[in-house]
């Protein structure tokens, strides 16, 4: 399967980003980066898999990247004295964080061989940001997707779905009939072998991805917001939709003390960067892989 996913990804010119890409674009090359300076944040081509990443300039076309982009909420708004700070994913292609997460869950199986792009699907069950994430990744990677979601959700929705060459498989309900989705999903395990389920409460690449790019996103978020002085931080809390809410290994180190009269902060973050992989992927591929120089497969 290397070998198929190989030839495909070499004849259309694809070429897959590291995670250590992702958290830091300044050491993308500089031959991707001029690419980009033509290409759209939302464009269907492989080299907006280097956009996968926090750190996009809120631009619509030909952007480069920046120190991240976030927002504070004031105390007048929330009503609290504590600093609430949020990244803000909507200058991810699809404009959400959760093509990251869709990138986790099917790229580290592409390149171990575990799956085969030339004949099997891909499907990605979600109420909605998710499974956009999964159909753009794999359009990007000329692989075949399913998106599973309500039929409620809006028809915009379900028009970009089409428009992008996803199959869609509409569930009964709305946002709320999440159960729904899933047994879809045992019905097609058992009915669909040539069919991948990449459920994203179960997908380790998931929390992988978050550990590395959000949280380190987080760390220097709070470096900014600290002024370099860490010690005055609180431990930085992360929220994800995909996991159980946690306190990231990674991002304790934000935080050494509390002193008492010191400025309190709070950076909250819809993506998790909460993980158990102790260095490895989904498909068991040693983190390393992530770190190394870029990759053409």
């Amino acid at each position: 399967m290397i070998d198929k996913t190989a030839e495909l990804c070499r004849k259309q010119k694809i070429i897959i980003p590291t995670i250590a890409q992702m958290k830091d674009p300044a050491t993308i090359p500089a031959s991707i980066q001029n690419r980009l300076a033509d290409v759209g944040l939302w464009d269907v081509d492989p080299a907006n898999l280097f956009r996968v990443t926090w750190k996009n300039e809120p631009v619509s076309h030909g952007g480069g990247f920046n120190h991240g982009n976030w927002i504070e909420f004031p105390s007048s708004l929330t009503g609290v004295p504590a600093r609430i700070i949020g990244l803000c994913g909507k200058y991810f292609p699809t404009g959400s964080h959760k093509v990251g997460a869709a990138f986790g869950c099917l790229v580290p199986r592409l390149v171990s061989g575990e799956v085969d792009s030339t004949t099997q699907k891909f499907v990605w069950p979600s109420t909605g940001n998710f499974c956009r994430g999964g159909a753009y990744v794999s359009a990007l990677l000329d692989c075949k997707a399913v998106a599973i979601l309500p039929e409620g959700m809006s028809s915009e929705r379900f028009d970009w779905l089409r428009s992008i060459g996803a199959e869609i498989i509409a569930t009964p309900g709305s946002e709320s009939n999440v159960k729904e989705i899933y047994d879809k999903c045992w019905e097609i395990r058992r009915s669909k072998p040539d069919h991948v389920i990449l459920n994203q409460f179960e997908e380790l690449g998931n929390a992988v991805w978050h550990y590395h790019v959000t949280g380190s996103m987080i760390e220097e978020l709070c470096e900014q917001v600290g002024g370099g002085r860490r010690e005055r931080l609180p431990p930085a809390t992360t929220f994800e939709r995909s996991g159980p809410t946690s306190r990231s290994p990674l991002l304790k180190r934000c935080s050494v003390r509390r002193s008492s009269g010191a400025a309190s902060a709070s950076t909250v973050s819809k993506a998790s960067a909460t993980s158990t992989s102790r260095g490895f992927t989904t498909s068991g591929i040693p983190m390393s892989w992530s770190q190394s120089t870029t990759r053409t497969v």
